[in-house]
């Protein structure tokens, strides 16, 4: 597709040359020049016709001169087009598009024709060879900024490249003027000047000083490549860019013939980095310092890619580590000191003192054996900047680690990011590089055991924390790595600590359910539920928490894996309680867990009637009973609904409370309750109710509860556990509103599975007992049967008895002999 596509285009820039020789082998060798990625985003037409005004440019103008120009969007959509055209030299390219990415810039496509100019024409040889940079960028918010900082950046390629030979010459004559030097370290220094100028240092400016008592003054005319302007210094002192600090005249007069540091000053040319800084002394004909030859510029690819041991200063110090650590290279200890030092950045070992490198490289090889957080801070010599070399488990790292620990080091050493570079070297451990700039003042000094705590805090994740939280690891050691980051980002460790608490007291099958206060401001109430094995979806969720008088605001649902890879459910919802005290739902919390829980394990069912648990104070057994009750009016021939009658419950809570507890009184042989103080309580509430309908259905349940003779409700089976299906004993004469014939007692028995009543119209009384289709009136039907059954048995009984039952949760097609 790719290739079609570049055929396309060759053939349209051959139609539109028209015959121009010379635009068309620019259009030819531009459109060649371009990625085969970003030639697939462009449109034809737009890209050629932006070549050709290159094209019109290149052609028009002078050869000898840089150009820049910028051709702002047409339209919406349409990128920045920068044409930059100057004489072919190196470091254009990478050069410009740094600098077009310091600015903001965001590039879109680039190409880079070289070109041979002859005569106002593209020639194919013979002729000025013309570097011509198109890009394409995404549009920018200061055109004029980018277009001097692209200026003042190729300024500075330009004098590089033209100063590159002069620079060379004059290291070179540095190099002969060391050979007065009586410093013992002289042949090593001579040694990795002529290393440099074998290809290993891109030389980008060099200045001469001399020592005028105790400062360092540059020497006129004598600034070649970035560092002909006078005005470009490369060391800062505090915020200031200075010619001399105190550091720079102790190396004049100190032994060393040369100092390798970093520069302030980051380059423009070739790549946006610190510049490398090499200080020559500069020696009198009696080896007596008399000023410095400064030399800044960046170590080539083939300078980083040798091998520590054959670079001049560092294999020096590599060797003195090695003989002082007193080690057998061939033994474990001096293979992992040799890896150490093997992978230590080229960078520092330039810098560091072997003193330093040895404490430093022998901690770093003991995180082979026990890999662990390691800070390691070398101050600059001439305290400018702090380079640190942090070590962090490489599960624990990532961007948003990186961003705290490099914002961490940035304050304890009252300083700025200057740059970082993350490394990620073979095993558990990644090395982050981190350099942090002073704005001056004394460099602050903190321990290295300061360091890694801090670090240690910051780099900690999730299951560091749950262990650290718990004193009996073992407790948590099949949780650690259970919860997802989208858990994390939302909860506490002591969430996590009470969730796994949840989950291991639960069995497969089951719920477990925890109300707690929500601290978000979303909803003022949070329930969880556990689940093993699969999720609890949320259409069965929902309608069960808004039957507890809940509004469901918001779910998360969590997976949390253990290491027995068994997937458990954590779903988190986010509740709200219209009008109602959160501060008592809470304090209800055990109550409405046990009551959700009964509707899961369905010995409680879901309708409205459970809001009174949240509301009221009840719990699900006393709402079950009120259930039950409800029921029984139903099939007593009562004209309101089922879901009238709750509401009326709902809404006169203080009288359904006042109804339970009046059963209570009457039937638990262990309750503290007073009926007359319930019956009173209850006459107020009927005072206070203004509705006839809600005043009679309050007088038929505390009717229905004045007549039940004998109930199951209290008691517990061994095992302290309810009855699976209440059963209330009701004397049916004293049952307001029930129609004739009315039995001598029934029994009406209520559960979430089954209900049923058994009618008996005497003490002696036969009678059998019928699955009923008829779960609206059933007790209607068993009426009818019972006064057949009296006729039919007359001469062997004088009254008779009859039972009627509806099954509520049978599966579908199942027969009644199943």
């Amino acid at each position: 597709m790719v290739n079609d596509l570049s055929t396309r285009l060759v053939e349209q820039a051959k139609a539109r040359a028209m015959a121009n020789e010379g635009l068309e082998r620019f259009l030819l060798d531009a459109i060649a020049a371009i990625d085969p990625d970003d030639l697939a985003q462009q449109e034809p037409t737009f890209l050629i016709e932006a070549l050709v005004r290159s094209h019109d440019r290149l052609i028009g103008d002078s050869t000898d001169d840089t150009r820049i120009i910028a051709t702002p969007p047409a339209a919406s959509g349409d990128p920045l087009i920068i044409d930059i055209i100057s004489p072919d030299m190196p470091f254009i390219v990478d050069s410009a598009l740094a600098a077009l990415r310091t600015m903001g810039g965001n590039i879109r496509l680039f190409a880079h024709p070289v070109v041979r100019l002859s005569q106002g024409a593209v020639t194919g040889n013979g002729g000025t060879a013309m570097s011509l940079l198109h890009i394409h960028s995404d549009p920018v918010a200061g055109i004029e900024a980018l277009l001097s900082e692209l200026e003042a950046t190729l300024r500075d390629v330009a004098r590089a490249v033209r100063d590159w030979q002069p620079m060379l010459e004059r290291v070179r004559r540095g190099i002969a003027g060391l050979a007065t030097s009586r410093s013992p370290l002289r042949d090593e220094a001579i040694n990795f000047l002529e290393w440099l100028t074998e290809h290993n240092f891109t030389f980008l400016g060099s200045r001469e000083y001399r020592l005028e008592g105790e400062t360092l003054i540059p020497v006129p005319k004598t600034g070649l490549g970035i560092l002909r302007d006078d005005a470009v210094r490369v060391l800062r002192s505090g915020a200031d860019f200075v010619d001399s600090t105190p550091q720079l005249v102790d190396f004049i007069n100190g032994k060393e013939p040369i100092l390798v540091t970093k520069a302030n000053l980051r380059a423009r040319v070739h790549r946006r980095a610190h510049m490398d800084y090499v200080g020559i002394k500069l020696l009198s004909e009696d080896g007596t310092a008399v000023g410095e030859l400064r030399v800044v510029g960046l170590y080539t690819a083939q300078a980083r890619s040798t091998p520590h041991t054959e670079v001049p200063l560092i294999r020096r110090k590599i060797a003195e580590v090695m003989r002082e650590a007193g080690v057998d290279p061939i033994g474990h200890a001096g293979r992992t000191l040799l890896g150490a030092l093997d992978s230590y950045p080229r960078d520092e070992l330039f810098q560091i003192e072997a003193p330093q490198l040895r404490e430093f490289a022998e901690a770093i090889a003991g995180l082979y054996d026990r890999p662990r957080v390691r800070v390691l801070p070398r101050i600059d010599r001439f305290d400018n900047f702090v380079s640190n070399l942090v070590y962090v488990p490489r599960d624990r790292y990532d961007g948003a680690v990186r961003a705290r620990i490099t914002r961490y080091l940035a304050e304890i050493y009252e300083g700025r990011v200057s740059a970082y570079y993350p490394h990620f070297r073979e095993g558990d451990l990644v090395r982050l590089h981190v350099i942090i700039g002073r704005n001056g003042g004394p460099t602050p000094r903190p321990e290295r055991k300061v360091l890694e705590a801090g670090v240690e805090a910051l780099t900690r994740d999730f299951s560091d924390m749950i262990a650290a939280a718990v004193t009996d690891k073992a407790l948590v050691s099949d949780w650690r790595n259970a919860f997802s980051t989208a858990y994390q980002s939302r909860n506490s460790v002591e969430d996590a600590l009470a969730d796994i608490a949840e989950f291991e007291r639960l069995d497969e099958g089951s719920i477990a359910i925890k109300l707690r206060a929500h601290g978000g401001g979303d909803g003022a109430l949070g329930l969880k539920f556990y689940h093993l094995g699969t999720a609890i979806p949320l259409s069965d969720r929902v309608p069960m928490l808004e039957n507890f008088g809940f509004q469901v605001i918001d779910e998360r649902t969590y997976t949390l894996v253990p290491r027995d890879g068994i997937e458990r459910y954590l779903h988190d919802m986010v509740l709200a309680l219209p009008g109602e005290n959160v501060d008592q739902a809470i304090s209800r919390a055990a109550a409405i867990e046990a009551g959700i829980s009964a509707v899961w394990r369905e010995e409680a069912e879901s309708d409205q009637l459970n809001s009174l648990v949240t509301l009221a104070g009840l719990d699900w057994s006393q709402a079950a009973l009120l259930r039950a009750v409800s029921r029984y009016l139903r099939q007593v021939g009562t004209s309101y609904s089922q879901r009238y009658i709750t509401q009326v419950l709902v809404n006169q809570r203080t009288a359904a409370s006042a109804l339970v507890r009046l059963f209570d009184a009457l039937h638990n042989p262990d309750s503290t309750e007073d009926a007359d103080a319930a019956r009173a309580e209850i006459a107020g509430e009927l005072e206070r109710i203004s509705s006839l309908d809600e005043d009679t259905i309050i007088r038929r349940f505390q009717n229905l509860i004045e007549a039940v003779v004998r109930t199951n409700e209290y008691q517990r089976d061994v095992d302290g556990q309810r009855r699976p299906a209440l059963a209330l004993k009701i004397d049916s004469h004293r049952v307001d509103g029930m129609p004739a014939p009315r039995p001598s007692r029934e029994i009406s028995v209520y559960s979430p599975r089954v209900e049923g009543v058994h009618l008996r119209f005497g003490a002696i009384a036969r009678g059998g007992l019928r699955w009923s289709d008829r779960p609206e009136d059933f007790r209607t039907e068993v009426l009818g049967l019972v006064k057949a059954q009296q006729v039919k048995n007359a001469v062997i009984v004088p009254v008779g008895a009859k039972g009627g039952f509806v099954p509520k949760q049978l599966a579908a097609g199942v027969a009644r002999d199943a």
